[in-house]
């Protein structure tokens, strides 16, 4: 075979993003189409500060820094911007920003994302927050089991080096959990 798996699998992933990326664009036609960003179209995608505001992003996009202003009060649907929970639709709340919840007619049955997460920046923390908590939770468990091997091992030298293997891979996985919280803060201070 001319190509490994790891580079057929690299090269289904860049197409997949490339064809995200690529599509008709159609300037002028009047609002922001799939394919039109405020670098490509502005007049259909304008950014609130003007043309300046729009800058790339690590999502290999295009993006405005500046939020554009919430909609009227009781009119923000699901993800949009509010101040207050008075400028959400019905059903909805504003936390951090933007409106969330679960808008369900009565008598309909709905299912509702439990993440509520608006974007995929906030996936992201939602997840590593999620296994940070784990293993916050787990961590000191584990250090418990050791002490236990420690304990229970009368002198066995295979039960002490276990409780030794177990310290030091609890440590090490503490270690890379706890920096990957501050390897997130560093990448969003320098983008």
């Amino acid at each position: 075979m001319i190509f490994g798996k790891k580079f057929v699998i690299g090269l289904i992933i860049f197409l997949i993003f490339a064809a995200g990326n690529i599509s008709a664009q159609v300037c002028g036609a009047g609002g922001c189409e799939a394919g039109e960003n405020c670098n490509n179209c502005f007049g259909d995608c304008p950014c609130p500060g003007g043309p300046g505001d729009c800058q790339w992003s690590l999502l290999l996009d295009w993006h405005c820094t500046v939020a554009p202003p919430p909609p009227p009060p009781g009119t923000a649907g699901l993800c949009e911007s509010c101040t207050d929970t008075a400028d959400c639709s019905t059903g909805l709340t504003c936390e951090d920003g933007k409106c969330r919840g679960c808008p369900c007619d009565p008598g309909e049955i709905c299912f509702c994302n439990p993440v509520h997460a608006c974007a995929f920046d906030e996936l992201i923390d939602k997840v590593v927050d999620f296994i940070f908590y784990i293993a916050l939770a787990v961590g000191p468990f584990m250090f418990l089991i050791a002490g236990f091997y420690f304990v229970t091992a009368a002198g066995d030298a295979k039960r002490i080096a276990t409780a030794k293997t177990i310290i030091i891979w609890t440590l090490v996985g503490m270690f890379i959990v706890l920096m990957s919280k501050g390897i997130i803060g560093v990448i969003r201070a320098l983008f």
